[in-house]
């Protein structure tokens, strides 16, 4: 079992309480440990080239959006107080998470950051998750919520971004953890990587670990993979960044909670980067049947553009749909911010017969939007099945 061949004792971090900096540190030169980079990436590479003989689907950019906005979030709607009791003004609400909690209640987790932050893509961006929830029926327009802490930097390199949940259980939140190192440490000035942090009743922390992998009895981590979330209970979809080519795709492997076979990790040939893109990444998993989990993806063409598409697999990780066309394009009469032509979604949850997601635009505000989930299947080109 993979599980049983890594020393979890390592990589999981208990009692997480949001003050003892000092044992976060040396917890993550540990995990900094299990890093490799060079060998790992030539073999990604090669199963990135192969796989690109294999795309069967071409996809098209359009301005084709399927889905209506129901309702948005602005930064100064969103009432935030830390743990210790001292409120905080917001300056950007964005890539959030969203899952339907009981009845008609509705969690996000919020992507959010103070007014002293950088932008998005600048070194010096530092942003955390809050949570908030709110019934369906009052998701509607200009909404404002209150926010409680979730996960927030303990180490002055670190940036807390973009939550994802587990599609069948809530209460694991995967997010990123970068670290913007000042100096060169462990041979690396950078490192993003994809933990998962489980949480109690009160949607409260108290364990993290990381995404990390299998490789002939060794454990490794990606120096540079986001967008990585489970896709089902048996997959994990994941981004690795390949530095050499300057690139990035989905890629698709066995997984044990949040332990991924190396070795059965493979790129998705219709998610990988086609003409005119830089790169893919995927977004959000939800499960639509017994067998089958609808998956949004983006890609970021040349000129810097973030639609979104849509893709179905079934759990154990074979692609049988996807859209040739976006379901979200930019939306740039929507909002036009720091970023224009982004819109980035991070959740995904069913609410009777439709399709919810939660989508940061322009890096600055949260629209949540829905769909029919049949106009979304209906806009599918078939595989198999």
């Amino acid at each position: 079992m993979l599980r049983e061949k890594a020393p979890l004792n390592d990589l999981v971090f208990t009692n997480f309480d949001g003050k003892n900096t000092a044992r976060f540190k040396e917890y993550m030169i540990k995990v900094m440990s299990y890093v490799r980079h060079a060998s790992i990436e030539r073999r990604l590479e090669a199963k990135f080239y192969e796989a690109k003989k294999k795309i069967r689907i071409e996809r098209r950019l359009t301005d084709r959006t399927l889905f209506d906005i129901r309702a948005f979030i602005l930064p100064w709607n969103v009432e935030y107080t830390t743990p210790y009791g001292i409120p905080m003004k917001i300056k950007l609400v964005m890539n959030s998470a969203i899952f339907r909690k009981e009845n008609d209640t509705m969690g996000i987790f919020l992507r959010l950051a103070s007014p002293g932050t950088f932008m998005l893509g600048c070194r010096l961006s530092r942003t955390f998750i809050g949570y908030t929830e709110i019934k369906y029926e009052d998701l509607k327009g200009e909404v404002k919520v209150k926010a409680k802490p979730v996960l927030y930097p303990m180490l002055s390199s670190e940036c807390i971004e973009d939550p994802r949940v587990d599609p069948e259980n809530y209460k694991e939140l995967y997010h990123v953890r970068g670290y913007y190192m000042f100096y060169r440490v462990h041979g690396m000035d950078t490192a993003v990587l994809m933990f998962r942090a489980k949480l109690n009743d009160k949607m409260e922390p108290y364990e993290v670990e990381p995404i990390h992998f299998i490789d002939d009895e060794e454990i490794v981590i990606i120096r540079d993979f986001r967008d990585s979330f489970p896709l089902s209970r048996k997959t994990m979809v994941l981004r690795p960044w390949l530095t050499s080519i300057n690139t990035g795709g989905v890629y698709v492997g066995p997984r044990e909670e949040t332990t991924v076979d190396f070795r059965g990790l493979e790129p998705v040939p219709e998610l990988l980067p086609q003409k005119d893109e830089q790169k893919t990444g995927g977004n959000a998993s939800v499960k639509i049947s017994s067998n089958e989990y609808l998956l949004i993806f983006h890609t970021v063409e040349i000129y810097g553009m973030y639609p979104q598409y849509a893709a179905l697999f079934d759990e154990d990780g074979e692609l049988l749909a996807v859209t040739p066309e976006p379901v979200i394009s930019p939306l740039p009469n929507v909002y036009h911010g720091a970023r224009p032509g982004t819109i980035f979604v991070c959740g995904a949850t069913i609410y009777k017969d439709k399709l919810i997601v939660s989508a940061g635009k322009d890096d600055e505000i949260l629209l949540i939007m829905e769909a029919p989930l049949q106009r979304i299947i209906d806009s599918m080109k078939w595989l198999r099945g």
